[in-house]
């Protein structure tokens, strides 16, 4: 099974989404991220309500999304493997040009 991958490039300008950051970011499962700090390269899986757990009956915050991200590198140990990214600050680490992001299409 051959995999494509397409680079996603962003502009320096802040196109703003509902919660006023980076709309033209589209994170969806089956993405690649790569981090240019250490090396790693990660798998986006699932994307979840982080405060989904703990709302009270009647809260109506709006949903705080976040993905799990499977990481794979050499300085990456079992207990590290498996972490949990914001939508928000995954969409500012690569705007940031920290995380690189591949498109799976």
């Amino acid at each position: 099974m051959a995999v494509i991958l397409k680079v996603m490039t962003y502009s320096t300008e802040i196109d703003e989404d509902e919660y006023g950051i980076y709309r033209n970011i589209r994170i969806d499962k089956g993405d690649i991220i790569y981090d240019t700090l250490s090396g790693d390269i990660g798998l986006v899986l699932t994307r979840f309500d982080a405060m989904d757990d703990h709302r009270h009956d009647g809260d109506e915050s709006p949903p705080l999304f976040a993905w799990n991200i499977l990481w794979a590198g050499q300085n990456i140990v079992d207990l590290e493997r498996m972490q949990a990214y914001t939508e928000i600050g995954l969409k500012i680490l690569i705007h940031s040009a920290t995380f690189k992001h591949y498109k799976n299409i």
